[in-house]
């Protein structure tokens, strides 16, 4: 396999990252410290677990985890992994008092302390207040939760701070907001193919007409920061009229922002609405990629409005996934480019590629800090 160059520091000469960082699965391996146990990834959002004794359970990238609340309806985050024999503590979301063990009865309250553990008053040096739950750390940003495995990620504020600061100012309050539905589209591509394609517009003209459709395309930008990217425009003016003849339309703008590494944020013009998108990883080589819709009413309630959001977004996803798994298999190819370069326009950015490139340059760091290069045969990446 010829090996390929760097992505480096200039995007208007840089090449494309080299297609064995997407097709190696050791490649993915060492992602799972260096990238997502590192990262900031999506839990949930407050309201699934509102009321004292809440917990929802998760597993990311390998890791069981669950979100609690406590009495004084604090919230808290623990592996979800009972200290004795290693059993999942939590099965599915619930409300209890206190978290016990499904295997052999050992009893945690809400902050993950151990209370009870049957039949070990005899054991003369077991000491419960060293057996408590794992904490895991965790942060609230406009009352959605998020979780960092290994600790070292930089503040969420950081991350996710530009991102919902652009929800608000366009009339998006996620506090208020309720889960509706999510869907799950399995992908067969690696997850960097997913994200590359989500962060530009470069292909939108070509790939999705009845988008531009229903956008003002002309008018669209895309904003490209250290940790996120914002993406969106104005509607299509007989968009917003439709809303606005249908009442007060509470969002006006089209939305499609990311934050580092796998989290998606979008909302689009209509009554109050906003999506979570979620990249996950399952190998090298498959992803699903998860929708989940949050509206100010249940989904049993959907205004018509919020159902087409539901029905276009699954229509764009439909050409995405056609996308994705068509670079994929470009990418397993013997002509996969080497070489590639990215489209820049500074000008008119919705028509570059520049955070494709600031997402591949921040990968590349990390692959050149962790010395994430070497081939099963020994082969090097110049």
């Amino acid at each position: 396999m010829t090996a390929g160059l760097r992505v480096s520091d200039d995007p208007l000469a840089s090449p494309v990252l080299a297609p064995r960082y997407y097709t190696d699965p050791a490649v993915f391996e060492a992602e799972r410290a260096s990238v997502f146990h590192a990262s900031w990834i999506y839990m949930c959002h407050a309201g699934e677990v509102a009321e004292p004794g809440s917990m929802l359970p998760r597993t990311i990238h390998g890791e069981p985890l669950v979100v609690v609340r406590n009495r004084e309806g604090e919230l808290r985050a623990f592996h979800n992994v009972c200290q004795h024999r290693a059993m999942q503590v939590v099965k599915e979301r619930c409300r209890r008092n206190v978290l016990q063990c499904p295997y052999h009865g050992w009893v945690y309250d809400l902050d993950g302390r151990l209370v009870s553990a049957r039949r070990t008053a005899h054991l003369e040096t077991f000491d419960r207040t060293s057996l408590g739950l794992l904490p895991v750390r965790f942060a609230e940003i406009d009352s959605f939760v998020f979780v960092n495995i290994d600790g070292t990620a930089p503040p969420a504020e950081e991350i996710f701070g530009p991102v919902f600061a652009d929800a608000r100012a366009c009339g998006v309050e996620p506090a208020g907001l309720l889960k509706a539905r999510h869907i799950d589209y399995e992908i067969r591509a690696n997850w960097k193919v997913v994200i590359d394609n989500f962060v530009e517009s470069y292909h939108t003209e070509v790939a999705h007409p009845g988008y531009c459709e229903y956008a003002d395309f002309d008018r669209a930008f895309v904003e490209d920061g250290p940790w996120h990217t914002l993406m969106g425009g104005p509607p299509a003016r007989h968009v917003l009229e439709s809303c606005r003849r249908g009442g007060t339309p509470g969002v006006t703008a089209n939305r499609y922002n990311w934050a580092w590494p796998t989290t998606m944020v979008l909302f689009s013009p209509g009554p109050a609405n906003l999506f979570i998108w979620e990249a996950i990883p399952l190998s090298w080589e498959r992803t699903v990629f998860r929708h989940t819709f949050f509206f100010d009413r249940d989904e049993d309630d959907l205004l018509p409005e919020q159902q087409a959001h539901i029905s276009m977004d699954g229509a764009l996803q439909a050409e995405d996934t056609a996308l994705v798994e068509g670079v994929w298999q470009g990418l397993n190819s013997r002509a996969a480019p080497r070489v590639g370069r990215y489209v820049v326009n500074d000008r008119e950015t919705q028509h570059s590629e520049r955070a494709v490139w600031r997402f591949h340059h921040r990968l590349q760091g990390l692959y050149d800090t962790n010395d994430i290069h070497q081939h099963h045969s020994g082969e090097r990446v110049s």
